[in-house]
Formats: C-alpha cells, structure tokens, sequence
C-alpha cells in the first residue's frame, strides 16, 4: 500500500482516471469478515455482475433514513441516551472515562435497537471496566484482516496447523453474532407494512434477477456491513464533539442557554428537566453548528483507498510519485 498525505498530490490523484475503487483481491478480505460466504456487501460490491447488489441494497434501505423513519426509531435511541447518562451519572466524579469507548457502545447499541430491535448492552460494560464484547469482536476482527491486507504472506500462515489467532476466532464470533441476528429477525416474521426500520427495510429486499427475496446468503453480510461501518466513525465523531466543547467553556455556556431555553436543563428551579423529543433538534440550532463544527475540525473518516489500473505518477515541488499496476493507493483526503 501507498500511504499519500501531501495534499496537492491527494489533489491530483483524485482527479485521475487510472485510479479505481479497490478491485477483487483487495475486497475479498473486507468480505471475508462481512460473512463465512464471503459474498460482497452492498459497500464491496463492484464491476457489472455485482452492480446490481449495490443499486438494489441502497435502494432497499434509503427509506429508513428518511425523516419519518427517523422520527420512529428516535425513542429508542434516546432510550439508549438515557440509560448512558444513568450510568455516567453513577460513576465516581473524578473517574476518568474513556468517552470514544463510551460513544462507540452507545452507537451500537442505538443501532442495534433503533434499527434491528436488538438489545447489544454494550454500554452496561462500561459499569464493569471493561470494553463490550461485540466492539472487542470487532476491532480485533479488523486487525486480523487488516494483517492479511497488509502483508501478503500472513493469510499463508494462517493456513499452517495449530490454535486460530485471536483475530480468526473473532472473526468467526462476529459470523455467529449477525447470523443470530439475522434468525432472529426472520423468526419474528414479514415485517409489517408501518414498519420503516433498518430490519425491515432489508428484510424487504428482492433480487431483481429472481424476484425473490435476497437469500440468507445475500442478506447477511448487508446487515453485517450496517454495523461494521457505522458505529466506529459516530461513535469518535460524538467524542471528538465532547472533548472540542469541554476545550471552549464559552461554547459550553451557549449551549446551556440554548437548552434551558427549551427546558432540557437541569437547573435550581427545574432540577428535572423534560427528555428531549424529536422535535426539539430542529430548535438546538446552535449545538447543531457545533456539531458540524466539530466534524469539520475532527472529520474521522479521513481517507479514501484507490486501486491502480494502469501506472500512476504524480508530483509536487521536490516530491514525486509513482506506482505500476494493482498498487493500493491510500490518500488521506484530510488532515
């Protein structure tokens, strides 16, 4: 891989035609993880046999998204705001907290519930010490295919006798995770018609080829990828928010105001103030800012991997580029 930082050289590498999206051997090992099948999700699916999966898969789940769907699934993510802030509220005042963590647990956990009616519990763990088991399984699940990505000879090891590493044991609990997942939500039927959640909208899915629904083979590594590429970038987002207000007592303070303005803070003559309801983010307009803010300063998913279809070359005062083909190109689109 070719890591590219210099930013007149990213400039000019995104512009180029003979790099692509990452082709076959690069994304075999991201599918790897997504299901023991190894069939692409609707993120990996690539050239014409697969574009049907990426078209039909956005497609399928765009409604969910939508402002209605959003508005549905809003109490149980709060339900999950909640219950955090019942277990932050219960720890020691000067504990020091690991908040990444924390975010991630709770994007987990919201998506788990808002999206699939799934209870993870990933931020109980926060009340032991310890990080939750699903994002254990996930982080070291990446590492191991990260090793196999990165250096060739690695996978070949992997094949030689003897106990599975870490990585491959979790990669293979993360498989038994969503296919659980997945009899789970087929145990509980068709979905009814009102129901505009994530499950539901995947569980809706036909292959435009067959006209049937996606088979299990299809279906599971769509609601793997949902998990595996949502929580890591919201959850450092929320945290790199809260650390970028605590850093600015001057914004701290406006955004107090803007919440006792609409009675969600707690203070002498309302020490319990009302839960936030959907309706009331449209009001916050000054966290909102604060927010977007803090994802320009903080923006966590930061770069963008390319494949060489042909030799590239590139260059900039005294630094120069250049690849042949097949190179994985890997360009850190912000700093």
């Amino acid at each position: 891989m070719v890591v590219v930082s210099e930013p007149r050289i990213v400039a000019e590498l995104l512009h180029n035609t003979s790099l692509a999206k990452p082709t076959q051997p690069v994304m075999v090992h991201f599918r790897q993880l997504m299901s023991p099948h190894g069939r692409a999700d609707f993120l990996s699916a690539e050239g014409d046999s697969e574009d049907w999966l990426w078209r039909t898969v956005r497609r399928g789940v765009a409604p969910a998204f939508a402002p209605r769907s959003l508005r549905a699934a809003y109490p149980k993510v709060a339900q999950v705001g909640a219950r955090l802030t019942e277990i932050l509220q219960s720890r020691p005042q000067h504990e020091a907290i690991d908040m990444c963590n924390v975010c991630m647990c709770e994007t987990i956990d919201a998506l788990g519930l808002a999206g699939f009616n799934k209870a993870f519990n990933s931020i109980e763990a926060i009340t032991l010490g310890k990080q939750a088991d699903l994002l254990h399984v996930i982080f070291t699940a990446n590492e191991e295919v990260a090793r196999g990505l990165y250096n060739p000879a690695y996978k070949l090891l992997q094949m030689l006798p003897g106990p599975r590493s870490a990585g491959q044991l979790c990669i293979r609990r993360f498989h038994t995770i969503m296919q659980d997942l997945l009899q789970e939500l087929k145990a509980r039927g068709p979905p009814a018609d009102d129901d505009d959640s994530l499950a539901a909208h995947l569980l809706r899915i036909r292959d435009p080829g067959t006209g049937q629904l996606l088979s299990d083979e299809w279906l599971l590594p769509q609601i793997s990828v949902m998990f595996w590429a949502g929580f890591d970038t919201t959850g450092n987002t929320m945290a790199w928010t809260l650390y970028c207000i605590s850093q600015h007592p001057e914004v701290q303070k406006k955004i107090a105001d803007e919440l006792g303005e609409h009675g969600l803070l707690a203070v002498p003559d309302q020490p319990l103030p009302r839960s936030p309801d959907y309706a009331d983010l449209d009001k916050l307009t000054y966290l909102t800012c604060v927010i977007k803010e803090a994802m320009r300063v903080h923006t966590v998913r930061c770069q963008s991997q390319k494949s060489t279809l042909n030799v590239v070359t590139a260059s900039c005062d005294t630094l120069q580029l250049s690849t042949t083909t097949g190179h994985l190109v890997s360009l850190q689109v912000c700093q």
